[in-house]
């Protein structure tokens, strides 16, 4: 395994098997492809306690247009 090469972007199957493994009091964080609102909500129903997010602006101002 090469960690110098790209790693593909978790996705909420791959959240929920860590969820699944870990133990109760660990955080999952979900970082990395989350790029807009829908994206965040499909990692916290996978069971993402965090999330690492770059493109914050945009979210938030995606969430105020939703209320």
């Amino acid at each position: 395994h090469d960690r110098r090469a790209p790693q593909p972007d978790a996705d909420a199957e791959d959240i929920a098997l860590l969820r699944q493994g870990a133990a109760p009091e660990t955080q999952v964080k979900a970082a990395g492809g989350l790029n807009d609102l829908a994206d965040c909500v499909a990692a916290i129903n996978a069971g993402a306690d965090r999330l690492g997010i770059s493109k914050t602006r945009a979210i938030l101002d995606e969430l105020d247009a939703r209320a």
